[in-house]
């Protein structure tokens, strides 16, 4: 009730005015010109650690929590909104830190570095660059600590797959070597989709990050060829999915849970089967049973919408097996 998800604007400059507190929750960013832009407003910064950022260095004008924090960034914003002298000591120290990059001579700079690539002064005109010793610390902690988050997802995957593979070892004719392939290629896809008026709309507002989305221009159209809606297909080779997305207008919203289309070289659709273990829609469960789905034997759910509702559709799922299409 007290979020608005406003979309993409290019007017910038009136929700920088409107803003009290800009919330940065990135991993890693190479300059940041969005904290640049709210800085130049003079708006308190509450961002995850990237101390190697140059607006970051002075430390003025943010709180800074650590990477993946999430309950130290609620409770800083938290802290700011009840402390009104905090964020106009946050406001003042933003707005000075940012002058030196205002007035930096950018085009100086790039003439500079252009006029030396067309027209190089010496053989040895090679620039002289001594290493900042505490600059070359923060680079090789960034880069391990980089290094480390991305072993670990794939760690995760590889432990996902193997107890799939736990669950999957039964299932009869299935090789090694298929089995491999099954999970590369069990991929879970829920399809959604605004029906009553070709004028529908639905509106993406959260999803997983490892989840692919798409709207293709057949599922806006019904059996007769004729656009009757809206639709968007979620994909996704995790274990489990997550999305919320707003009805613009009231109608029937329909899911549809199925296998991944997948097709060999003769044009053949391959039947990869999915086991759903659990469906959801707002909070309430819709089946918490193993439910065997491919993608032409969907599993398809229904209910009325009103305008401006918002769903949340979560499953989890692991591959179950297929069998090869009939020969000609």
């Amino acid at each position: 009730d007290h979020i608005q998800w406003l979309g993409s604007t290019l007017d910038m400059d009136t929700w920088y005015r409107k803003a009290k507190i800009y919330l940065v929750t990135s991993s890693y960013e190479s300059f940041s010109m969005t904290i640049m832009e709210s800085k130049t407003y003079g708006i308190p910064l509450v961002t995850y650690s990237m101390p190697y950022l140059e607006l970051l260095k002075d430390g003025k004008g943010y709180i800074e929590v650590p990477q993946g924090g999430i309950q130290e960034a609620a409770d800083a914003i938290l802290k700011l909104l009840n402390d009104n002298e905090l964020c106009e000591k946050l406001s003042r120290e933003a707005k000075e830190s940012i002058k030196p990059f205002m007035e930096f001579d950018h085009e100086k700079a790039w003439r500079e570095i252009f006029d030396e690539v067309i027209s190089p002064k010496t053989e040895t005109s090679h620039t002289d660059i001594s290493i900042d010793k505490e600059n070359m610390k923060l680079l090789l902690e960034t880069f391990g600590f980089h290094y480390e988050k991305g072993v670990e997802k794939y760690r995760d995957i590889e432990r996902r797959y193997r107890d799939q593979e736990k669950v999957i070892a039964p299932v009869k004719n299935i090789n090694s070597s298929v089995l491999k392939y099954l999970l590369l290629c069990a991929t879970a896809r829920v399809d959604i989709k605004l029906t009553g008026s070709p004028d529908h709309k639905l509106t993406v507002i959260s999803c997983d990050s490892e989840v692919k989305y798409r709207v293709p221009e057949w599922i806006t159209k019904n059996n007769q060829g004729i656009v009757d809606g809206y639709g968007i297909v979620f994909e996704s080779n995790t274990g489990k999915m997550e999305f919320s997305v707003q009805c613009e207008s009231e109608g029937g919203f329909d899911v549809w849970l199925r296998g991944v289309d997948y097709r060999n070289n003769q044009g053949q659709r391959i039947p990869i089967w999915i086991n759903y273990k659990n469906f959801t829609i707002n909070g309430e469960e819709i089946f918490h049973d193993d439910t065997r789905i491919s993608h032409d034997k969907s599993y398809h759910f229904q209910k009325n919408v009103k305008e401006k509702e918002i769903i949340t559709v979560s499953v989890s799922w692991y591959p179950d097996g297929y069998q090869e299409p009939p020969q000609k």
